[in-house]
């Protein structure tokens, strides 16, 4: 299994990312809602999901439950364009398995990725 979920309501993210994907041999599902992504958990078993915090229809967080309760043994990545300590407190409160700040360089990640999935970078 080596699907991740990607979930941004910015096209330019979702495109970006799964260009660095699908370099590192992973497939990868994109959604630009809540509602879509959930729709996809349900009938995907992806190895990870990685979430905006701002989407259209509900936040980060929120989603990053719902992904949890529909695949407990999916981590998932939150990122956001304003992460803060408050903000990086409740997705850590949330399950979140990682916070990364937007934008990001391809390698980090990729590192974050690779250290949550205990892969071999």
């Amino acid at each position: 299994m080596n699907e991740i979920l990607v979930i941004d309501d910015e096209r330019s993210i979702l495109d970006a990312l799964h260009m660095i994907f699908e370099d590192y041999g992973f497939r990868v599902r994109g959604a630009a809602s809540g509602r879509e992504a959930i729709a996809l958990a349900r009938r995907h078993d992806f190895a990870l999901a990685i979430t905006d915090y701002g989407l259209p229809d509900t936040c980060g967080t929120k989603l990053l439950t719902d992904i949890a309760e529909i695949s407990p043994s999916a981590p998932v990545i939150l990122i956001s364009g304003r992460v803060t300590p408050e903000l990086r407190a409740e997705a850590e409160a949330c399950g979140a398995a990682g916070v990364l700040a937007k934008p990001f360089a391809p390698s980090a990640i990729i590192s974050l990725v690779t250290k949550v999935l205990d892969l071999k970078p």
